[in-house]
């Protein structure tokens, strides 16, 4: 069985057309603002979810860091010949890279699947 999926604007459209004349063209109009409201909403929850995202990557970042300098702890780290960049923080930056690629894939699936 499929679920009929009822949307609670148009059904009090409908009941506002049958009380009183509404003037045309305004129930398109309406439900147009509607979704451009909703598109917007969704837009800026997902800026603040990839900024929330950043600022936490950015704390566990700070913290490790931190950590290793009040501990006084050193890695021996192997510099590649032509590059300056330790091979750490290559591979970290890549790694952080890759997970926020796989969360905005996965975030992005969930979404097709689950409309607001």
């Amino acid at each position: 069985m499929e679920k009929k999926e009822t949307d609670p604007f148009r059904t009090v459209f409908d009941r506002m057309v049958e009380e009183e004349a509404l003037p045309d063209g305004f129930q398109a109009r309406m439900m147009q603002r509607i979704m451009q409201e909703r598109e917007r909403v969704r837009r800026r929850s997902e800026r603040l979810q990839m900024l929330l995202i950043l600022a936490a990557l950015a704390a566990i970042a700070g913290l490790a860091a931190s950590s290793f300098i009040y501990l006084k702890i050193s890695l021996p780290i192997a510099v590649f010949p032509a590059l300056s960049i330790p091979v750490p923080c290559l591979l970290t930056g890549a790694l952080a890279l890759l997970l926020l690629a796989a969360d905005y894939f996965m975030r992005q699936a969930y979404y097709k699947k689950h409309p607001f």
